[in-house]
């Protein structure tokens, strides 16, 4: 121990009847008690000469007969002994938080290389899944379309400069379903039809204007659905916001 509590007013009250050199020598005996933190050995003449009082051995004698207790050959003191015992608790307690604390840094460094090398992998295996879904592998395998079929929309798609994408996909899924077909007839239409994505009400406009009325001639023009199943047999489709008399006349002109 490189230091101890030293309460003034018990030294002085137990001390105040010591001569000069019998305060001196136990000061100095509590210090090398301290110190080594160990019971004093040895005997009066190597004690009074381990605290450089080799002159003193009369006053050192009677210092350890009345504050400390002689056991086996060495000198207890029972206040010292409690605040080593106090003192080593405390270097043992450091001691583990230390462990604990460095234990725990290392965990956290783990954790964080750990955690690190997951998203590595994570972003490793989801670059191969983008490079895996490709256009075909997306219509052939997640929606189970026949590869001929996948790859005559892609190749429809391509020509008009429109990627095919899951978002795409279900948008003409959704809207085959409320026409009552299956997406694969769906994207069969817009192969046959040139057409980039698919409505319900443009099936619905084609079967209407093939159908007539009565037999008669079927005028295109007095009906919406007439006039956007003649947009699609014309391969001319509305603008956005665009009117349908302008939508019409257009039709009327050929103008894409």
């Amino acid at each position: 121990m490189n230091y101890y509590p030293l309460n003034i007013g018990d030294y002085l009250a137990h001390t105040c009847h010591l001569t000069h050199m019998e305060d001196l020598a136990y000061f100095r005996l509590i210090n090398l008690y301290y110190l080594n933190e160990k019971p004093i050995e040895g005997t009066i003449i190597a004690i009074a000469k381990s605290i450089r009082m080799n002159d003193n051995a009369t006053e050192i004698q009677y210092v350890l007969n009345e504050f400390f207790i002689e056991e086996d050959g060495r000198w207890l003191n029972k206040r010292c002994d409690k605040e080593i015992s106090i003192y080593k608790n405390k270097q043992n307690q450091s001691s583990l938080a230390g462990i604990a604390s460095g234990v725990a840094r290392r965990n956290a460094r783990s954790t964080g290389a750990e955690q690190t090398l997951n998203q590595t992998r994570n972003k490793k295996q989801e670059t191969i899944n983008n490079k895996d879904s490709t256009p075909l592998k997306l219509l052939s395998i997640n929606y189970k379309i026949p590869k001929q079929t996948a790859k005559d929309y892609i190749a429809l798609r391509n020509k008009k400069n429109a990627p095919v994408t899951a978002t795409s996909i279900n948008m003409i899924e959704k809207e085959a379903k409320k026409a009552g077909i299956s997406l694969e007839a769906a994207l069969k239409l817009c192969i046959e039809n040139s057409w980039r994505g698919f409505k319900s009400d443009w099936l619905k406009a084609v079967k209407e204007y093939g159908k007539g009325s009565q037999g008669k001639t079927f005028d295109w023009r007095s009906s919406e659905n007439g006039v956007k199943a003649k947009g699609v047999e014309l391969k001319i489709y509305p603008n956005v916001g665009e009117s349908l008399d302008a939508y019409k006349q257009r039709l009327l002109k050929g103008e894409r």
